[in-house]
């Protein structure tokens, strides 16, 4: 094997050790929410880590009225979580994005849409992703009082792990 080989051969080796973790590190998400609450909300985004966060990719976010709402909706805004579950069997957001703010309205069957948003989540000290998944959180302002309604990544982030 000449030198000119060997360097080929071991450029080819590195090059497959740096993208196969690469490769490993982007997972799409879909969220969904019951049809109890007020605004609908979906989304569909790609999530990519990194050693101290986790990238959020959103393709689509999608707030509807609920049909059944006799109620305009102001939207305020919306962040996007890390949740787990807990040992008494509830869950909790452990790691948040900043909050970005909305100044939107929806009506009763009315949707919002809103495309190609990023946002990042820390996790410092979240450890393995194996038995962690999403929540989109959005606030909602109704008849003078506020609230919020939750929206969860379908699948755990098992493919995907931060880098300690």
């Amino acid at each position: 094997m000449t030198t000119t080989h060997r360097v080929a051969v071991l450029l080819f080796a590195v090059l497959a050790a740096i993208s196969a973790p690469m490769a490993r590190a982007k997972q799409p998400v879909t969220f969904s929410t019951t049809d109890r609450f007020a605004v609908l909300a979906s989304a569909q985004a790609v999530v990519v880590t990194s050693t101290r966060h986790l990238s959020v990719v959103f393709e689509r976010i999608s707030l509807k009225g609920h049909p059944n709402s006799s109620m305009v909706m102001g939207l305020t805004g919306f962040r996007v979580g890390l949740a787990r579950q807990t040992p008494d069997s509830k869950w909790e957001v452990t790691h948040w994005s900043d909050l970005s703010s909305l100044n939107q309205r929806v009506g009763p069957g009315a949707s919002v849409e809103l495309k190609d948003l990023s946002r990042i989540i820390a996790t410092d000290g979240a450890g393995s992703l194996e038995d962690r998944w999403l929540v989109l959180e959005v606030g909602i302002t109704f008849g003078g009082r506020t609230g919020t309604v939750y929206a969860h990544s379908a699948d755990k982030l098992s493919s995907i792990q931060t880098k300690d």
